[in-house]
């Protein structure tokens, strides 16, 4: 993954993250020990519609059985938020990976997965804010790493 801490020469920055359902990246001055001092934030404020804000980085899977792990920092505000990672084959997109953000406090989550995966597949970390319903409320997320054993 790049900038997996969410800023560039000390400075907040989205660079190589996408961002989806919202106009722009929302940043806060707070982060975990060693993780800087930016963390990106998903907004619980939405501008509407069926699809949640989302920031996601999508990486070619290398070919054949791997072994990776995803890790992160995160601590939502009041509902659980959730980050994902995902395989996408030509035909199909499976969900490998989700954690539930259970913490208001920054907290390590980080689980190892194995696959297989063909020449044409991609692998993409997605982050997204806390819902419960209609309500929703903000993620807040850094050190965003996946790691091939």
């Amino acid at each position: 993954m790049k900038n997996p801490s969410f800023e560039e020469s000390g400075k907040p920055s989205g660079k190589y993250w996408r961002i989806a359902n919202y106009p722009g990246f929302q940043f806060h001055n707070s982060a975990p020990e060693g993780g800087g001092k930016w963390s990106v934030c998903l907004p619980g404020d939405w501008l509407g519609g069926t699809d949640l804000p989302m920031v996601y980085q999508t990486v070619p899977a290398i070919p054949g059985k791997q072994t990776y792990t995803m890790e992160l920092w995160a601590r939502k505000s009041t509902f659980d938020g959730e980050a994902r990672l995902q395989l996408i084959t030509a035909d199909t997109t499976y969900s490998l990976v989700t954690f539930r953000i259970d913490s208001d406090t920054w907290k390590r989550y980080s689980k190892t997965v194995s696959l297989s995966a063909r020449d044409s597949d991609s692998l993409r970390v997605v982050l997204l804010p806390g819902t419960s319903g209609l309500l929703t409320s903000s993620t807040c997320y850094d050190l965003v790493q996946l790691t091939q054993r």
